[in-house]
């Protein structure tokens, strides 16, 4: 009798791991516990064993996708996503996981793989985003910015805004700019009207775009020039570096300037800026340090900045803007405004502030439009109002006006 027990007993064990290896739900469970604790090679055997036992039992072959490419065997990956493009391209986590294997093969990635994927989503903005990066990597400058183009007027996400206005202001070769600028003080100012006429030319190399700037300025009782470079290096797809110098002939302009900043792209659309300027002035040196935060939320940027520094007569000259843009019709159509408090270095034609007084309070807003006619004219027309206070303890106003026009090639 107590051997027919053990014997069924046996048998019920037998049965019951039997079941267990062949239960694909159990499996699945199982996989995804291993999955969780980080244990990727164990469940990845788990998964292997439960697309034995059934092929079409999709959720246990996108966790083998999710082991796969954990384990860096991104071939692998690719043969299980290529069957889930064919036969269930909708279930749940493909297209993400489609998404994230184009990001883990890196420069391994072809375009006959991306053109695949753009055929299966077609709906999908990542996708399409993704091949003008690629053909941009791959020099084809031109293709990549025809893409570009045609994602600028479609519903896309911050962090893709963001993605897409970096590689559309790389893929411009050549840029010819000209701006003109009058300021009209009002009766609290002794002082003449000034006018600015300002001379850019900008080119692209493949990650870097470099704008060389004169500014003549002409102040009624004197005159001068300023030029300066700047280039803008782009590192990835969330980094690139600013840099400038700059030499003067006029004496309300700083003898030398240099300036650099850092800007890294976070989260989903958001941009920090963090930075430093230096202005040289009859032999004295003074030094800002600059920070910003910029959101890109649909179709608005939204920009927050600081600039502090350099100490003056006891007083710590500080700035402080809010600027906005609204885009309309592409990343080069957009209407801007501006709030601010101060001056900042970086608008070199009104910072003033370490020759002057830098007790005076200065406030600032402004508005204007950005504006793409074609494909080659971009007219811009902004204006705005200066509330300064005076060495006559009056409050002095200034208009400011510009004209800009920019040619593309």
């Amino acid at each position: 009798m107590i051997t027919l027990i053990l014997c069924c007993t046996h048998s019920t064990v037998l049965q019951a791991q039997v079941m267990k290896q062949t239960d694909t739900d159990e499996i699945l469970k199982e996989a995804l516990a291993l999955y969780r604790a980080q244990s990727f090679k164990e469940s990845l055997a788990l998964t292997d064993r439960g697309l034995q036992l059934a092929p079409d039992y999709h959720d246990i072959r996108v966790l083998r996708i999710r082991n796969l490419q954990n384990l860096d065997t991104l071939s692998k990956a690719l043969k299980d996503l290529r069957y889930l493009w064919d036969k269930a391209p909708n279930y749940y986590d493909v297209r993400e996981l489609s998404l994230r294997q184009l990001r883990l093969m890196g420069g391994a990635v072809d375009m006959a793989l991306i053109d695949t994927l753009i055929e299966t989503y077609g709906h999908s903005i990542e996708f399409k985003l993704l091949k003008a990066q690629w053909l941009f990597k791959a020099g084809m400058v031109r293709s990549s910015r025809d893409l570009a183009l045609e994602l600028v007027d479609q519903k896309i996400t911050g962090s893709q805004r963001y993605q897409l206005n970096l590689l559309l202001r790389a893929t411009v070769r050549n840029e010819v700019g000209f701006n003109y600028q009058y300021f009209n003080f009002d009766d609290a100012y002794n002082r003449e009207n000034w006018q600015n006429f300002i001379v850019e030319y900008q080119h692209n190399f493949k990650a870097t775009t470099a704008i060389g700037r004169v500014t003549h300025s002409d102040r009624g009782i004197d005159s001068g020039e300023l030029y300066e470079l700047d280039i803008y290096p782009v590192l990835s797809d969330r980094l690139y570096l600013f840099g400038s110098i700059g030499g003067s002939t006029g004496s309300f302009f700083p003898d030398v300037k240099a300036n650099v900043s850092v800007f890294y792209g976070f989260m989903e659309g958001f941009e920090a800026e963090i930075g430093a300027r230096f202005l040289g002035v009859d032999g004295a040196d003074f030094f800002t340090g600059v920070g910003g935060i910029t959101s890109y939320s649909g179709k608005f940027y939204l920009n927050l900045r600081a600039a502090i520094g350099p100490r003056r007569l006891n007083r710590l000259i500080q700035n402080y803007q809010f600027n906005t843009r609204y885009y309309f019709g592409g990343a080069d159509n957009y209407v801007f405004t501006r709030l601010g408090r101060g001056i900042s270095p970086d608008e070199s034609p009104l910072f003033v502030q370490v020759q002057e007084n830098p007790a005076l309070d200065i406030y600032s807003v402004g508005a204007g439009i950005n504006l793409l006619i074609g494909v080659h004219h971009i007219i811009i027309l902004d204006t705005g109002l200066l509330f300064e206070e005076t060495n006559t303890e009056e409050s002095g106003r200034q208009w400011l006006s510009n004209l800009g026009y920019r040619y593309r090639f």
